[in-house]
């Protein structure tokens, strides 16, 4: 299994992953990743918490021990979760990038929104209040109409359901007229 890690440019699409990747994996030119000494920080931090080539999770050899740019991670198939676990921790902790080329896959050193960004919530309008009323009424009439039904079982069930949904609608009313956050 290979990992990739690097500090910028921040990607989120295994497809320009791969493209940027390409020049690298091809003549070794890394010039399109942006320097940085978190990377030797996390490739030093592995060799310190990993440092057995033969029975540790490193397929070839121990992580380099002078890179800036990209760290290139070949782990064993048969390595623990904890092992990948712990990389994208030393990344997350170091803002890096960790791209998963056999998925293809990343993990990010921020969360990804996606879809609009959501804007304060618009105020209730009268037509909302009003259909919260209209339910509160037809609530307050199926609640009565099991009060005067004479049938034993139909009469409960009627007030029950009745009485629940103008419980619901009369809190409904409350967070409209008095909602949090309201000055």
């Amino acid at each position: 299994m290979t990992l990739v890690l690097w500090k910028a440019p921040l990607l989120d699409h295994p497809d320009e992953a791969a493209r940027l990747l390409e020049p690298y994996h091809e003549r070794g030119d890394d010039s399109a990743f942006a320097p940085s000494p978190d990377i030797a920080n996390v490739s030093n931090a592995l060799r310190r918490r990993f440092p057995d080539v033969k029975r540790g999770p490193w397929a070839d050899d121990l992580p380099p021990k002078e890179v800036d740019r990209v760290l290139l991670l070949t782990i064993r198939w048969s390595a623990d979760a904890a092992v990948l676990n712990t990389i994208v921790e030393l990344a997350r902790e170091h803002n890096l990038v960790v791209y998963d080329p056999q998925g293809p896959g990343f993990y990010l050193p921020y969360p990804v929104v996606t879809g609009p960004v959501p804007g304060p919530t618009p105020r209730p309008s009268v037509g909302d209040h009003l259909k919260v009323i209209v339910i509160g009424i037809a609530a307050a009439g199926v609640f009565l109409l099991g009060w005067w039904t004479e049938v034993p079982v139909l009469n409960w069930i009627l007030m029950i359901v009745g009485g629940s949904l103008l419980t619901v609608i009369l809190f409904l009313l409350g967070i409209f007229i008095f909602r949090p956050g309201r000055r």
